[in-house]
């Protein structure tokens, strides 16, 4: 019965097989390109000078970089170079300090932002701790301390 049962990988021949694991890394290169592109765009508008959000109980994020001109490596690559730091007049907040966000909590704070994190596993908080980030026992609790929050968490029973 043709079509009926998918044949298994192992019966395909090689050709074959090849060309559809190539397809699925084609596939999830597009996927990631899409995904990289839009938390690009969404650093872009975040970076871009004297950008203003509202933000809950009347705080705001303030952005205080200066473009630059020259043809540093990130104009090379189609950016825009920045000079300074961004300023930030209220707390973050980070949930989930995996590998995705221990780093982008790190480099917040080496930005200039003041941290608040929390992690099922306490320890993944060491080294942001050592580096001047402060903790909060639950999710809850680094939500109603902070002004902003990101989560960075697998599901969300994760933060329960």
């Amino acid at each position: 019965a043709s079509g009926s049962h998918p044949v298994p990988d192992h019966d395909l021949p090689p050709r074959i097989r090849d060309h559809q694991q190539l397809q699925l890394r084609h596939r999830v290169a597009r996927i990631l390109s899409r995904l990289l592109s839009a938390a690009m765009a969404a650093a872009s508008f975040l970076l871009s000078p004297r950008v203003t959000l509202p933000l809950r109980r009347g705080s705001r994020l303030l952005v205080s970089c200066s473009a630059t001109s020259s043809s540093s490596s990130s104009d090379a690559a189609g950016g825009v170079g920045f000079q300074g730091r961004v300023g930030f007049q209220g707390r973050v907040g980070f949930l989930g300090l995996g590998i995705m966000g221990a780093p982008m909590a790190s480099n917040l704070m080496k930005a200039g932002c003041d941290i608040t994190v929390w992690n099922r596993t306490k320890s993944k908080c060491d080294p942001l701790l050592s580096l001047g980030a402060k903790f909060e026992s639950s999710p809850a609790r680094v939500a109603s301390s902070c002004d902003v929050t990101f989560a960075m968490l697998a599901d969300p029973e994760s933060a329960v």
